[in-house]
């Protein structure tokens, strides 16, 4: 596996790919079935006349958070490997040891931490109006692959669209549809909602808050060997906090600053109350050092059918598995 660090690579992190505000995600030229992903640890002081370089030692401990978060969700799914929850959660693998690679800009030097990362994207399906599956095709008739949930209730809200107009003798391609973020926010299903609910609820038992699952964070697929029709697909890894206290009471702590830090943030807090939810959390877990608030304000206001699910205590959750899996499903550990 090889990397090209030349100047494409500064272009693309300065907007030309997705990945986030310090961190950047593309695919490898030569095996489609990997990704690179590049921390930023150092670079210019966008502050400084001088195009000096500058630790940024919140990134460094980014990298920390994504390796402790990576193992604990690998060793969550080993633990229910023939269970419910192990059927449901799919971990993204890495391949080697993440390496620090320096890039020279125009604008100075840059460090980044390197790794080198399974590809989980897979094909957008849709129901069609028989309730089947189907893939979504782009004007070429290729299948139109995503890797987050949030590109894919947003692909698939073009699709209905475009299936919508192709109804009234108008052929549209994918790429030129037009949707609102309403029209987005309602292509994410309830079941979708209830398999993410469930894997959460799972992470509580274990003494484990998931502290920033937004959209852009993970992915939920359609797939017919889960008992729940779907499984989460995990590519990043931050946000994983193991909550204080004795192993005996970390599954109730955690399941309530679940629910606290959710309802928080679905109400735009202010910021002292998220700080006095990240003093729950064990930051020495791991060994290693975390940034103290890995989480997103506001992006998951508009999921309102996982606030339902988020909201019911386990008896009532679990009468819910049971409903959608026609009794297949009693509870989170079947």
């Amino acid at each position: 596996m090889t990397l090209n660090p030349d100047q494409n690579l500064i272009r693309a992190f300065w907007g030309t790919l997705g990945g986030g505000a310090n961190a950047l995600v593309y695919k490898d030229p030569q095996n489609p079935n990997y990704v690179h992903k590049l921390v930023r640890i150092a670079g210019p002081d966008i502050d400084s006349i001088s195009p000096k370089v500058v630790d940024l030692p919140d990134n460094i401990n980014v990298i920390n958070d994504q390796m402790v978060g990576r193992e604990i969700l690998n060793r969550f799914k080993q633990t229910h490997q023939s269970k419910l929850l192990g059927k449901v959660v799919e971990v993204a693998d890495v391949t080697g040891e993440p390496q620090v690679l320096t890039v020279a800009s125009r604008n100075g030097m840059h460090k980044f931490v390197h790794t080198v990362e399974q590809n989980i994207s897979s094909p957008v399906y849709y129901k069609d109006a028989k309730g089947r599956f189907q893939r979504v095709l782009d004007e070429n008739g290729n299948s139109v692959q995503a890797t987050s949930a949030i590109d894919r209730i947003e692909i698939r809200a073009k699709n209905k669209k475009r299936l919508e107009a192709l109804a009234n003798g108008e052929r549209l391609k994918l790429k030129e549809v037009k949707v609102t973020s309403d029209e987005i926010k309602s292509a994410i299903t309830p079941n979708e909602e209830l398999t993410i609910n469930t894997v959460i609820r799972g992470l509580n038992k274990h003494g484990i808050v998931w502290t920033d699952h937004k959209m852009e964070n993970f992915d939920v697929v359609a797939d017919p060997k889960s008992p729940l029709g779907y499984k989460v697909k995990f590519f990043d890894f931050d946000g994983f906090r193991v909550v204080k206290g004795k192993a005996s009471e970390r599954s109730v702590k955690a399941r309530k600053l679940q629910v606290d830090y959710d309802n928080n943030y679905s109400q735009a807090p202010a910021d002292n109350d998220i700080s006095t939810l990240n003093k729950l959390f064990d930051y020495t877990a791991g060994g290693v050092g975390f940034i103290e608030q890995a989480s997103t304000p506001n992006a998951n206001v508009f999921r309102k059918q996982y606030e339902r699910y988020n909201q019911v205590d386990e008896v009532t959750f679990n009468q819910q598995l049971s409903q959608h899996t026609q009794g297949k499903v009693k509870n989170i550990w079947d």
